[in-house]
């Protein structure tokens, strides 16, 4: 059966290289499926879950926005942050997700005033809800 590479990389460092079978990845506009052979194409990410498909088995990981260059026989991904589910603590990320809802609901609460700082910091923490939301739906996968 034909294979697909798979590399994951943040500013900081390669996180993943792989043949896989599958990836499915949180384009802007919905998960994508990638198999082997696929179209080229070029596409933004938003926070959220990807899997790398091996023989049956699922490695998942939240990845934090970017971009992913879809070639016929490899995918690669640029993601701000990248995290392996297993790495992921789940009471941790409830934690940071319930922060950052407070958070977003203060700051939207707040009269806009001249400068769109009150906007910067709302859409801040709305990144940082996305975040804490994947990393804790890949953390719950995993189990």
């Amino acid at each position: 059966m034909a294979k697909i590479t798979l590399e994951i990389v943040t500013p900081e460092k390669a996180v993943f290289h792989e043949d896989v079978d599958e990836v499915i990845l949180p384009g802007a506009d919905g998960e994508l499926g990638i198999l082997p052979g696929h179209l080229p194409l070029m596409t933004t990410l938003r926070s959220g879950r990807l899997v790398a498909i091996d023989g049956g088995q699922q490695q998942f990981f939240a990845v934090h926005q970017g971009f992913a260059e879809i070639l016929p026989d490899k995918v690669i991904v640029l993601t701000d942050a990248a995290e392996d589910a297993a790495n992921i603590d789940a009471d941790r990320a409830r934690a940071a997700m319930e922060r950052a809802e407070q958070a977003l609901k203060e700051a939207e609460g707040k009269p806009q005033g001249e400068e769109a700082t009150e906007l910067d910091a709302a859409e801040i923490q709305r990144r940082a809800l996305e975040r804490a939301r994947a990393r804790l739906v890949v953390s719950e996968e995993n189990k």
